[in-house]
């Protein structure tokens, strides 16, 4: 039981990355696009932070080379709205 509740509190706290950024995204502060994107992305992050056993080291790098333009628009988005 203790197991369980701790797995669905894990569970919740990564769907919580998520939310928060549609969040963001619907109070105007990011496009639909960068929304979309950093929300893959949070997935990724829990990926890295909850498989850190699994990590395929080059599909990491792949995703920072490919994604690195996105994470510079939503710091941009943000420090904007700040």
């Amino acid at each position: 039981m203790s197991n369980r509740n701790v797995m669905q509190t894990r569970l919740d706290k990564l769907r919580e990355y998520a939310v928060l950024l549609r969040k963001i995204g619907k109070a105007g502060i990011l496009n639909p696009d960068l929304t979309r994107q950093m929300e893959a992305l949070a997935g990724f992050r829990n990926v890295l932070a909850h498989d850190y056993l699994g990590i395929d080291h080059a599909k990491t790098y792949d995703v920072i080379k490919k994604e690195l333009s996105w994470i510079e628009s939503y710091t941009e988005a943000v420090e904007k709205f700040l």
